[in-house]
């Protein structure tokens, strides 16, 4: 406040946050669009209403086209291949489900921990469960993406 400001917003920081619970807010909106799997979760704009020198609360506007998703997954007791497959599945669709249902494009990187069931058979290559869950993702309507690796 000793500039006069009544607010200050910041740019150049990918992280969105707020400081200055003080008299005047010091608000960074993050950027616009995620750009790799450690930019996870909404990017946007902050939008700041103000009359004279009143400024109001900061509402955040998401503004991406696309989001990345970090999605782990613990397979501890999991029977099988048919099984870890389903399970899989049903975790990446879980987890971009709103962001879909709004039609944006969803990067996804699957992290897969843990051990199968004794008896329950060899499980999928890398390659094998990316190419099953690229086949089984399709009616996602071409929203998902799943990360090579």
């Amino acid at each position: 406040s000793a500039f006069g400001y009544q607010y200050w917003a910041l740019g150049h920081v990918h992280n969105r946050s707020s400081h200055g619970a003080g008299a005047v807010p010091v608000e960074f909106p993050g950027n616009l669009q995620g750009r790799h799997i450690r930019e996870t979760g909404p990017k946007g704009a902050l939008v700041v209403e103000y009359e004279g020198t009143k400024v109001g609360p900061p509402a955040f506007r998401p503004l991406d086209v696309m989001r990345w998703h970090d999605v782990p997954i613990a397979v501890r007791g999991v029977a099988g291949a048919k099984e870890l497959r389903a399970l899989v599945t049903q975790h990446i669709l879980e987890s971009t489900g709103a962001d879909r249902e709004a039609g944006r494009l969803c990067a996804v990187r699957v992290r897969v921990a843990g051990t199968l069931a004794e008896g329950g058979g060899a499980p999928p290559t890398g390659l094998d469960l990316r190419e099953y869950l690229q086949g089984s993702l399709q009616q996602a309507a071409g929203l998902l993406w799943l990360e090579k690796g």
